[in-house]
């Protein structure tokens, strides 16, 4: 391609490369032989070295518990699950501890709560009974749709499982649910 003309009126400086800043030399350290930290271990003839790390801190082993109990007599209670599937009203002691066959509808509890006890007043307490209710099931479906947690309909909305130590003491409790979203009314 060629040059265009060059205009007598103004000069055109010829091109240098651009200087760089100086770059100020670091001292170097004096080339001294250092002895190995650690022998080096005869290589296999068959595998080629591989690079080694530093190794790794150990951290201690967790304790461990006895394998057999203190008090062979004494029962541990049962551990909960991790997802529970439904709201289960404080037990009694006499209560049998057998959980029900799983099945793909969750039945809501038919029983009552301990008989009246007395209250921090002196008053006695009211027997809970918990219901299936049609109110508190559409309120779940309609929160399971909205996918948000909430409605007007419910004393208490949650997804997954209520803790029964929540709700109150009252003479009847309309539960229902849908999926993960549990409506409770009372």
């Amino acid at each position: 391609m060629p040059k265009p003309p060059a205009s007598p009126a103004r000069p055109v400086p010829p091109r240098t490369p651009a200087t760089r800043p100086a770059v100020p030399e670091l001292p170097m350290k004096p080339a001294t032989p250092r002895p190995p930290t650690k022998p080096a271990a005869p290589e296999h003839p068959t595998k080629s070295a591989a690079p080694t790390s530093p190794p790794r801190p150990t951290t201690p082993a967790p304790p461990t518990k006895p394998a057999t109990p203190r008090h062979p007599t004494k029962s541990a209670p049962p551990k909960p699950s991790a997802s529970p599937a439904r709201p289960v009203p404080p037990r009694t002691p006499t209560t049998p501890s057998t959980r029900p066959a799983p099945s793909e509808h969750v039945r809501t509890p038919s029983a009552t709560t301990p008989g009246p006890t007395p209250s921090a007043d002196g008053g006695e307490r009211v027997t809970t009974t918990w219901y299936t209710s049609p109110a508190a099931t559409a309120a779940a479906h309609r929160m399971a749709n909205a996918d948000a947690v909430g409605d007007p309909a419910c004393s208490m909305a949650a997804v997954g499982r209520p803790d029964p130590r929540l709700v109150p003491w009252d003479s009847r409790i309309g539960i229902g649910h849908h999926g993960t979203y549990w409506c409770l009314i009372w």
